[in-house]
């Protein structure tokens, strides 16, 4: 593809992973954009000038297709404005943010428009399609958020186990330091910056803080296994998806997109404390077991996405 013929549109501060490695497969250009801190106490400044300097760049660069990564409704409005004035396309690759999320159910109107005036939406995981009633005539693709084999996959396999944390509201951060005070014997990290007041830490959790890419896949690589838990349905968090590629045994939250995508291959435990903790367990008992389904699962994953990639291809093509 011709440079510039495509660009991915982001506000997100360090993007989403998908859309990193959505725009070096189809060798599109990616545009981001974010200002201050995830609070609405900023939002009537920024999205303003989000909304704007996303303008301007789409009317200065005259990209042929764009993807809006669709974490929030607000983003998918510039592009539109731009697809009024030039007719080019618009794929929506949606996240679940917009429909679970409660700081966004006031902007359901914002959110179908943006979906029903798209020329193609992509979806991760099957499970959205239940929020999608209103554009169930829209051309919908599945695709898994892409991996990529990474060398020396497994360095070591140390005791300690790894839950990458965005500190979102989604996530259960408050279980998991509860349920490490019953994991005495096991070491847990969470990563990311810490923004919530932390009163009583046990001595065996660690907050690593914002780490750089390689020290954070030095960490997951090294670790036992990884935790992944939302308190979201129809997410899928990048997080498990880490885990496949680097082949860790997996723990996650029971919710029927992890139980639909992973099946029997992964833990579940509910979002409380004594059940997190006993998942650990068992799968320190089980750790052979688990590391083997999760192993076999990459090798059909690996081949599934090729296949995914290359029909995304192909229907850009033919937009």
């Amino acid at each position: 593809m011709k440079k510039n013929k495509g660009v991915f549109i982001s506000w997100s501060k360090e993007g989403a992973q998908r859309t990193e490695h959505l725009a070096k497969f189809l060798n599109f250009e990616i545009f981001r954009f974010s200002l201050f801190p995830r609070k609405t106490i900023f939002s009537l400044i920024k999205f303003p000038i989000q909304f704007f300097k996303t303008l301007f760049y789409l009317f200065k660069t005259k990209p042929k297709i764009v993807i809006v990564e669709f974490c929030q409704p607000i983003i998918g409005l510039p592009p539109f404005i731009y697809k009024y004035f030039f007719g080019k396309k618009i794929i929506v690759d949606v996240h679940s943010g917009p429909f679970v999320s409660k700081k966004w159910k006031f902007f359901k109107p914002i959110t179908h428009f943006v979906l029903k005036n798209s020329d193609l939406i992509l979806i991760h995981d099957e499970t959205i399609k239940e929020k999608l009633i209103f554009e169930k005539n829209k051309k919908i693709t599945l695709l898994h958020n892409p991996i990529f084999i990474e060398e020396n996959v497994s360095l070591t396999n140390k005791e300690y186990f790894v839950f990458p944390a965005s500190w979102d509201k989604d996530e259960p951060i408050k279980e998991i330091i509860e349920a490490t005070f019953l994991l005495k014997d096991v070491e847990i990290f969470i990563t990311g910056k810490k923004n919530i007041k932390i009163n009583k830490i046990p001595q065996n959790l660690k907050f690593t803080g914002f780490l750089p890419n390689e020290d954070f896949y030095n960490l997951l690589k090294n670790a036992k296994g990884i935790i992944s838990l939302t308190k979201w349905d129809y997410t899928l968090t990048f997080a498990s998806f880490e885990a496949i590629n680097l082949e860790k045994p997996l723990v996650v939250s029971n919710k029927k997109a992890f139980k639909k995508f992973f099946e029997d291959n992964v833990i579940y435990v509910e979002n409380e404390p004594n059940s997190i903790a006993e998942g650990i367990k068992k799968l320190i008992l089980n750790y052979d077991f688990y590391l083997k389904k999760i192993k076999d699962f990459k090798k059909k994953y690996l081949s599934m996405c090729k296949k995914e990639m290359e029909l995304l291809k192909r229907e850009i093509s033919f937009l």
